[in-house]
């Protein structure tokens, strides 16, 4: 089932975006990846902040989160 094209990408990051009341959602996405995502970053102007998180090709915009942090995240859940 193919479903581009149909704006449901950018419905969810909308409703993310809204939900968490965050102007600018600090995300990731692998370098195989990001053709089907350029026009979320685009659209949502999504800042390059880092090339390679971790040594993997994969790309961070609007900040990189920290080890600390990333387990806290966890923790909280």
């Amino acid at each position: 089932m193919v479903t581009k094209g149909l704006g449901i990408g950018r419905d969810l990051m909308s409703q993310c975006l809204y939900t968490l009341d965050c102007p600018k959602l600090i995300n990731t996405i692998s370098a195989n990846r990001m053709k089907e995502f350029k026009t979320l970053i685009k659209e949502f102007d999504f800042k390059l902040f880092e090339d390679t998180v971790n040594g993997l090709d994969e790309y961070s915009f609007n900040g990189l989160l920290t080890d600390s942090e990333i387990k806290q995240s966890f923790e909280a859940i």
